[in-house]
């Protein structure tokens, strides 16, 4: 499922992503697969900025 959502946001590169941070969402254990968390800390920062944060909550748009 990891790779699937990571293969759809490189693809359809969506103008806006929400991201709701919540650490029981994923319920992340020590033998967790987090590929998807360590792959959107990186494609966030190189693809998406920070459009509005609210609360738990962040917006992000992508960049120009």
């Amino acid at each position: 499922m990891q790779n699937d959502v990571i293969r759809d946001l490189e693809t359809t590169r969506p103008q806006y992503i929400v991201d709701v941070d919540v650490s029981t969402s994923w319920l992340v254990r020590d033998n967790s697969n987090t590929r998807i968390l360590d792959w959107w800390d990186d494609y966030q920062t190189q693809h998406y900025e920070l459009a509005e944060p609210i609360n738990d909550l962040s917006i992000y748009r992508r960049k120009p």
